[in-house]
């Protein structure tokens, strides 16, 4: 093989390994600065045996965050982040239905729903 072709494949070689490192902590940097996750007010029906069906407003967490996966310098591994829109705290609220007992009659009953406090981009599990 010429001296030559060989020089060339090893510059090509070593420009890949450096854009990909680059490219590489360039996506890391900007992981963060490109979610949008965040607290959303949906209305949700309570469904509880031998109770009336009430609908209430809820939080969920609702958005998207930067993941991605791109080869790294190695050719045998692959540098990852993969984020999801996850709660990051919960709240409990206990939200009045009306059910029946055993003697069938109507009484009020504290139904307790967990909803989103706050959200954040986090590791997907």
């Amino acid at each position: 093989m010429n001296l030559s072709i060989i020089n060339t494949r090893c510059i090509l070689f070593f420009v890949l390994v450096i854009f990909t490192g680059i490219q590489s902590r360039s996506l890391e940097k900007r992981a963060t600065g490109n979610d949008s996750c965040t607290v959303e007010v949906v209305n949700r029906e309570v469904k509880v045996p031998t109770c009336l069906t009430r609908t209430v407003p809820v939080r969920r967490c609702k958005g998207s965050c930067l993941s991605y996966a791109i080869p790294s310098s190695s050719s045998t591994t692959v540098v990852k982040s993969c984020n999801c829109c996850r709660r990051l705290e919960t709240d409990i609220v206990a939200v009045e239905l009306f059910c029946l007992d055993s003697n069938q009659k109507i009484v009020k009953r504290l139904h307790d729903i967990e909803f989103a406090k706050s959200c954040s981009c986090l590791p997907c599990i």
